[in-house]
């Protein structure tokens, strides 16, 4: 297997990071008795990077997948 190239740190910051902002908003938003969160349309089929799957090349620690609903 080849290693990680030299944006893979990079990638895995940015999308933590736009993760955190994401969970923040939501959790602001419900607050708001008119907030209805609605998917992005067609993502119900949307796979994970081969780096982000918990049977994937690089899953990270076993027990970082526990409880995970990603496949």
């Amino acid at each position: 297997m080849a290693p990680p190239d030299a944006r893979f740190a990079s990638r895995i910051r940015q999308i933590a990071q736009a993760a955190a902002w994401r969970a923040a908003s939501l959790k602001q938003r419900t607050e708001d008795p008119d907030f209805a969160w609605e998917p992005v349309t067609g993502s119900a089929g949307m796979t994970l990077s081969y780096e982000l799957r918990p049977d994937g090349n690089r899953p990270g620690p076993k027990d970082a997948w526990d409880g995970s609903t990603a496949s």
